[in-house]
């Protein structure tokens, strides 16, 4: 009889060994999903962030066109105004420098989820023909 009952102790120690071996790779490839299931999440901030900025531009640009047509119909057109475009973006046409049809300034800034994109447009002539010097981001 201790043959017997050696040999059912031997078996189910090798029983306990896979179960750990099981229990050690389950762990393994839990931590291996969290880990990429973290690295996606911040990729996808990252791209958000990249959105965000992208579209707090395109805002800045929007406002800075939408000064310049004010100024072209009326050269006593001063700014200061914000416009609000919707899910929290908004633009603002900041005063505007200058006096007259020359050498006027205009400074826009673009705002979507924190991220602020700011444009500067100097123009040489408003009427009859608009010439802009440049168009620049500004920090």
């Amino acid at each position: 009889m201790s043959t017997f009952c050696t040999q059912i102790k031997h078996s189910s120690e090798g029983g306990y060994i896979a179960l750990i071996a099981v229990l050690i790779a389950g762990a393994l490839m839990l931590l291996i999903g969290v880990g990429s299931s973290l690295r996606g999440v911040d990729t996808l901030n990252a791209v958000s962030g990249e959105e965000s900025a992208l579209r707090a531009l395109l805002l800045g640009d929007a406002c800075a066109e939408e000064a310049l047509l004010r100024l072209k119909g009326d050269l006593a057109y001063s700014g200061n105004e914000t416009i609000i475009v919707g899910g929290g973006a908004t633009c603002r046409i900041l005063p505007i420098s200058g006096t007259g049809n020359t050498d006027r300034v205009i400074v826009t800034q673009g705002v979507d989820n924190n991220f602020v994109r700011n444009i500067r447009v100097d123009i040489a002539q408003v009427n009859p023909a608009l010439t802009v010097r440049t168009w620049t981001t500004v920090p």
